[in-house]
Order: C-alpha cells, then structure tokens, then sequence
C-alpha cells in the first residue's frame, strides 16, 4: 500500500537550535466536524502499536526532510489527549544544518507524517462533498517530516495531495452508480495511486450495501 501524508504546522519556539531538537504534534486528533481536505479524522490510539514497535526499536520512526532525506531520530513518540506528540534531533550533518537555517527562516514550517492506514470505520457525519468521513483508528507510521506547507484550514492537519486527486475523488464520490473498472478508469485519467483508488473504491462498495 502506498504511504498518505498529513501535515501539521508547528513554531519557531519548538526548535531548540542549540540541541538541534524539534517538539511538538506531528498529528493531532479531531472530531468528526473537523475533518481534513480528505474527508479524515485520526482517532486517539491510531499511532500506539507504531510507538511500541519504535520503542522497541522494531520499526525506529526517522525524521525526514520532505519525505525523501533522512535528517535525524524521533527521540521520542507519544500519544496525549491532543494528538501525537514527537520529539526529534537534526543531525549535525551539512544538510542537517542547511534543515535548521531553513526552519529558523520558516521556510520549512511544517510537520508531515507518513503512514499507512491499518484501520478504519465510517462516521455518521458528512463531508461537504456528501460522504461520510473516514475515521482512522490505526495508522502504521513511518516517518515525520519537516516540509515547506502553508497553513491549512484549520490551522492544524490537513491531507497532503494534489490537486488531481481532489478532483478524482470528488468525481468518484459522486459516481456511486458507475462500475469499478469506470471508476478506475476515471483514475488513471486523473493518474490517481492505486492505493488511493483501492480505498475510495472499497468506499463506495460499502455505500452502496447499505
């Protein structure tokens, strides 16, 4: 499965230069009304097997520059009543320096995770679009990364996604009396990831059994 992204900002006063550390809420969970630009919520609890198996050092979560580089190791992980809570240190390396300076400018302003959803259930509430939002209750993490995002709607956690892929899932959404192959068709007109479609696909499934 493909790996999804949300983002969170976080502030200047959350990087300690100096220790070369980074805190705050990769993730943060919220009520059904405040769903992101994908129709999601994060419920608390989705991120505690992916903390256990980092403590472990099963699977040890990095820290990541536009999740592509690694920079540094989540030092600490932690769920609280807010959200996900992270602590990180940027390697002294030379593009761990150039990843400082660019916080410090707040060019790089922002907290993205990325992460596979393990578990899911619909909630009787609906998107503006007219589907009901997706409740994640288990989120498979695997890295935090610092990335250049402006701030989103709620000023706190939005998907990360093109503009493509809003229009094919708002396309797909409406379509619920089209076949699968249609919407997999419409798709790949969009060039939308299978795994997304997957989702979406077995989405509608669901919609039109009940």
């Amino acid at each position: 499965m493909e790996l999804e992204r949300k983002f969170i900002n976080f502030k200047a006063e959350d990087v300690d230069l100096e220790k070369r550390e980074i805190t705050g809420y990769a993730s943060t969970f919220e009520s059904d009304s405040r769903y992101d630009s994908y129709g999601d919520v994060v419920r608390a609890g989705a991120f505690l097997e992916s903390i256990q198996k980092h403590e472990s050092g099963e699977r040890r979560i990095k820290l990541l520059e536009e999740h592509r580089s690694p920079i540094g190791p989540a030092l600490q992980l932690r769920e609280d009543t807010k959200g996900l809570w992270m602590k990180a240190r940027v390697s002294k390396t030379v593009r761990g320096d150039e990843v400082l300076t660019l916080i410090q400018d707040q060019v790089l302003e922002a907290f993205s995770i990325g992460f596979i959803t393990r578990g899911w259930e619909q909630s009787s509430t609906l998107t503006k679009w007219g589907y009901p939002v997706r409740i994640i209750t288990k989120a498979e993490l695997y890295e935090v990364s610092v990335v250049a995002w402006p701030a989103n709607e709620f000023a706190k956690i939005e998907e990360i996604r093109s503009q493509k892929a809003a229009e094919i899932e708002q396309a797909a959404r409406a379509a619920a009396n089209q076949s699968i192959e249609d919407l997999k068709n419409l798709a790949r007109h969009f060039e939308v990831s299978a795994a997304r479609l997957s989702l979406d696909c077995h989405a509608l499934v669901t919609l039109r059994s009940e």
